[in-house]
């Protein structure tokens, strides 16, 4: 019962600080408040939890390049099967 109690503990402290830091992100990086409302705001939570620990942020390369180029592609998919309806 006690090694519970700890341990509901430690979990409520661990998510006052990730809340903490994503609210001080958000802050600096002066993102709207309601973006936690959207839907892939939960989604992107979860991603991370799942992966784990060691995650490692993407680069700003990887955001302005990368990834963007893949979801340009995916959205450009999305169109054309739309287009065929």
């Amino acid at each position: 019962m006690r090694q519970t109690m700890i341990n509901e503990a430690c979990k409520k402290e661990l998510q006052e600080r990730a809340c903490r830091e994503i609210a001080l992100w958000m802050y600096n990086a002066v993102v709207l408040f309601n973006v936690v409302n959207y839907p892939s705001f939960e989604v992107m939570i979860e991603a991370t939890w799942q992966y784990g620990v060691a995650m490692k942020p993407p680069s700003s390369h990887e955001v302005r390049v990368l990834l963007l180029k893949k979801e340009v592609d995916n959205i450009a998919t999305l169109m054309k099967s739309y287009e065929k309806e």
